[in-house]
């Protein structure tokens, strides 16, 4: 996530909207819990024996929808008992119609989703807690399970990961740029570089300069120095006439389908959409710039699948297994491969062959540097977001230094921190 770096669904928090903002379209208790245990059906059992019908909702859109309903498709082929109707649900009334059609017995067994819509469904009842369920996840990234678990608690699957990167025209880029300098040299001599200018969208290079957005202990901080320096970089760049700074994500990409720009910062999931427009051969994927030995640090989001908390104890195993068969390790090659790897797998034994994919080489090195916003962090960081924003756009317009908005964000943190 169409796609650029947190999308949420419509009724989720601030985070939510402005990585959904952000993307384009879609890129952040009493748990109520029903006492119902999953068994999930082995690989021994018959195929006749596996029999039902549960019903799935997506938000997803082209070739991503097409191949997640091959898998449901591929599955079906193996049991054909097993009766799977998806249906297309946008993302704006996602988690709103989910949340009602559950609370009126009904809904969908499985929804895909992105992992931020997570604290308000379990918030409201209505997913089921998978804790105590018989799931292997030892096949899984530990990172990746961590936007699964929501205070102890597992509340999901991950199916993929999706971050940053850099998209360039091989026609007009020969050799990318590799830092921050370099990016700024290149586009002092005519090379177009777009960015999509928000607190979230550019957080991505806060790291380079030793921002942290957590302490060791898993906290939700922001290193003032590292930012401050950040922001200040961005306000030599945006005086440079080639360097596009806009809060219009989609004018920014048709700008760049367009062959207008040279360069743009773009999510991994519209990677299969510019392959579309530029073919293989004419689209090149980089890590995200960085200064020496200081990486880029985007945000890392996944796409997840949830489970109806209403659903009979039939449906819900069936689900689970039908959930487990699209996380496997061929199916998600299978997808991988297709997607032209646009996304970073979640399962630790899918293996691509880098030479024959290089980008999905340069997304598993981008994914190393990436930040992980677990669940438990999720609604302070949000916070930090929304207060980020607001200090962004006074410093990028001069009103405020980049020094004094660092210390007014640690200091809002570190405040509200102390209360939890």
């Amino acid at each position: 996530m169409n796609l650029s770096i947190i999308s949420l669904a419509k009724g989720g928090n601030k985070l939510q909207r402005l990585y959904s903002q952000f993307i384009g379209f879609v890129l952040v208790v009493l748990i109520t819990c029903s006492c119902v245990s999953f068994n999930i059906p082995s690989q021994s059992q018959t195929k006749q024996r596996i029999e039902g019908r549960i019903l799935v909702w997506y938000s997803l859109e082209g070739k991503t929808a097409e191949l997640a309903q091959q898998s449901l498709d591929d599955y079906t082929r193996i049991y054909p008992n097993v009766k799977i109707v998806s249906e297309y649900v946008p993302e704006a009334q996602l988690s709103d119609l989910f949340i009602k059609q559950v609370k009126n017995g009904l809904g969908p067994d499985i929804l895909f989703s992105n992992y931020g819509i997570i604290p308000q469904l379990v918030q409201e009842g209505v997913i089921e807690d998978l804790t105590d369920a018989n799931i292997d996840v030892s096949s899984y990234f530990p990172s990746s399970l961590n936007q699964v678990r929501y205070q102890g608690r597992l509340y999901g699957l991950p199916t993929s990961l999706l971050t940053q990167v850099l998209c360039y025209n091989k026609d007009k880029v020969k050799s990318p740029a590799t830092t921050l300098d370099g990016l700024l040299q290149q586009a002092k001599t005519g090379y177009s570089v777009g960015i999509f200018s928000n607190f979230a969208a550019t957080f991505w290079g806060a790291k380079i300069f030793g921002g942290k957005l957590f302490d060791e202990q898993n906290r939700v901080i922001l290193d003032g120095g590292g930012w401050a320096k950040w922001m200040e970089w961005l306000k030599q760049a945006q005086n440079e006439p080639n360097m596009i700074f806009s809060d219009n994500v989609i004018a920014l990409r048709e700008a760049f389908s367009q062959g207008n720009l040279a360069y743009v910062v773009c999510d991994s999931q519209t990677i299969t959409q510019y392959f579309d427009i530029f073919g293989r051969e004419g689209l090149g994927v980089a890590v995200l710039p960085g200064d020496g030995e200081q990486s880029a640090g985007p945000l890392i989001y996944a796409r997840v699948m949830v489970f109806n908390a209403v659903s009979s104890a039939s449906q819900k195993e069936l689900a689970l297994q039908v959930a487990q068969f699209i996380n496997n390790t061929d199916q998600m090659k299978k997808r991988l491969i297709a997607l032209e790897a646009s996304f970073i797998p979640v399962n630790k034994n899918v293996n691509i062959n880098n030479r024959l994919f290089p980008i999905q080489a340069v997304l598993n090195k981008q994914a190393k540097t990436a930040v992980f916003i677990s669940l438990d962090n999720i609604e302070l960081t949000e916070k930090l977001f929304v207060q980020g924003e607001r200090l962004y756009q006074k410093v990028m317009v001069g009103d405020l230094s980049s020094t004094e908005a660092a210390s007014q964000l640690s200091t809002e943190m570190k405040m509200r921190q102390e209360k939890l």
